[in-house]
């Protein structure tokens, strides 16, 4: 695991799998989908729309008048200047200090936010929310945990837009395996120290919601 830094998202682990649970879906699904699908890689994955070959953006476009006025004119700036439209960050100060700067873009509630999308948001919550219960299962060092950690940034950013929370039991659990991880390793505690510290930010501010 190639690891520069203590955030959450500081790992090349945690990084793929990021990649691997915030996909863009494909440009013939349910128009909802499609829509709440880019705005969910805006926001947390934005490289991945930048490099997008498949035309998500302008096949949501085509759907035109079936949308709502300010989703098109979101959809439309991405269209015009991908770079520019994706170029602000939405992360709040809290959610930088537990996660870090990576996969920071822009949080379109016009995407997010339409008609009968949230099934959507709850699905990715809850993939997110199963990665964290299967590591919650084993008895695992920080070394083994990080990158599957990289599933509590997820978590965060959703709590923290009040888009979607998981059940306090199912975050009791997760923080209890985290506890065993951090009393079960003992070398380089210079940077584990440090990283600790940010998931258990992490789980406060998923917690406190």
């Amino acid at each position: 695991m190639g690891t520069w830094g203590d955030g959450l998202y500081d790992n090349d682990s945690a990084l793929d799998l990021i990649g691997d649970l915030v996909a863009l879906p494909g440009t013939d699904v349910d128009p909802v989908e499609l829509v709440v699908g880019i705005g969910l890689v805006a926001w947390l994955d934005p490289v991945r729309l930048k490099l997008d070959k498949d035309g998500h953006v302008a096949a949501a476009l085509e759907l035109g008048e079936a949308l709502p006025a300010d989703a098109r004119e979101v959809l439309a700036a991405l269209a015009g200047d991908v770079k520019t439209a994706l170029g602000r960050s939405s992360r709040s100060e809290a959610a930088y200090a537990a996660i870090g700067g990576y996969n920071d873009g822009p949080r379109f509630d016009a995407l997010l936010r339409l008609p009968g999308g949230q099934r959507f948001i709850d699905a990715l919550g809850e993939q997110a929310a199963e990665v964290l219960d299967g590591i919650a299962g084993d008895d695992l060092d920080l070394y083994e945990l990080a990158g599957g950690l990289g599933a509590l940034g997820i978590v965060v950013e959703l709590v923290d837009a009040g888009l979607w929370r998981p059940a306090p039991a199912r975050v009791a659990a997760w923080r209890g395996a985290f506890a065993r991880a951090d009393a079960a390793t003992s070398e380089e505690r210079g940077f584990w120290d440090d990283y600790v510290a940010r998931v258990r930010l992490g789980f406060e501010l998923v917690a406190r919601a």
